[in-house]
């Protein structure tokens, strides 16, 4: 091969396959496509259980920073839905290392999970042909599904060329990269730097030469976000609340009100002349108490 034998190789279960990369790429990583095992859980689980519990597994398959996370996710969840006897899980389980990212962060491959490029070759032809179809119904499919394609992609750059994606930060990167990516990869990139903020930084360890810094997800029920100490509304406390129901209106003379003499709907629909001789009735009144 030129440059070298590939750093990665992303195959589905084949047997065969397996082997003949082990004794002739000795030094590839192989990986499982997790597009193939996902796939496989409608199969291999209860109905039952694949409604209730696949979403559990989908999570955790993808979700795991680490090995010790995955596995002690995994577990709890094969003991509550009841699948400690499932064979195929036990088999998955145990190859674990071979296709839960988790195990493969290390190993670069583009964010590569699955074969995807033969899989959408495969997806492509499914949809437009079959083989029942002759060769002059093949052709013509064919040209169809390529004029079909190529609008698309036509309509994908009417978009980008013309259409600017909604900013989420102020950041002048964000910025930059909506101009430079198209739509699509643009999403991608804002939704990680929207995402940055889900982790929590803490520094655990310093030294003249280095410092250490343990980096943390925070989950919440439904998403990823910050750990935050309060919400967007400011909460009024209960002395500021009750200052508020005993607070009197000195023009209408209702207690409770949001509102003071200086904007008092009923002083502000009297003639000038009687908010005059409130205000001097209001100057007496003070001077007596004085």
């Amino acid at each position: 091969m030129p440059g070298g034998p590939p750093k990665v190789i992303i195959t589905d279960q084949d047997p065969a396959m397996a082997k003949a990369i082990a004794s002739t790429l000795p030094n590839t990583h192989h990986k499982l496509c997790i597009w193939h095992m996902l796939n496989k859980f409608s199969q291999k689980l209860g109905a039952l259980s694949y409604m209730q519990h696949y979403e559990e597994f989908r999570k955790c398959i993808w979700n795991s920073e680490n090995p010790n996370e995955f596995e002690t996710r995994w577990l709890d969840i094969v003991q509550k839905a009841n699948l400690s006897s499932n064979e195929w899980l036990n088999d998955m389980y145990a190859i674990r290392e071979r296709w839960i990212p988790a195990y493969r962060r290390h190993i670069f491959s583009a964010h590569m999970t699955s074969s995807q490029k033969s899989e959408s070759d495969h997806a492509f032809f499914k949809r437009y042909v079959s083989k029942n179809n002759s060769l002059l119904e093949f052709v013509t499919r064919f040209d169809r599904a390529l004029s079909h394609i190529r609008h698309n992609e036509l309509d994908l750059d009417h978009k980008d060329v013309n259409e600017k994606p909604v900013l989420k930060t102020s950041w002048l990167m964000e910025k930059r990269m909506s101009e430079l990516y198209t739509r699509s990869i643009f999403y991608k990139f804002q939704e990680e730097i929207h995402q940055k903020d889900a982790y929590v930084f803490t520094k655990t360890d310093e030294d003249e030469h280095r410092y250490l810094w343990n980096v943390q997800r925070a989950e919440m029920e439904g998403s990823r976000c910050r750990e935050l100490s309060g919400c967007g509304k400011r909460l009024k406390g209960g002395k500021e609340k009750a200052v508020k129901a005993l607070r009197k209106c000195h023009g209408c003379g209702l207690t409770g009100q949001s509102h003071d003499k200086r904007n008092c709907p009923k002083l502000l629909n009297m003639s000038s002349q009687d908010v005059r001789l409130n205000d001097e009735d209001d100057d007496e009144d003070g001077t007596d108490n004085e």
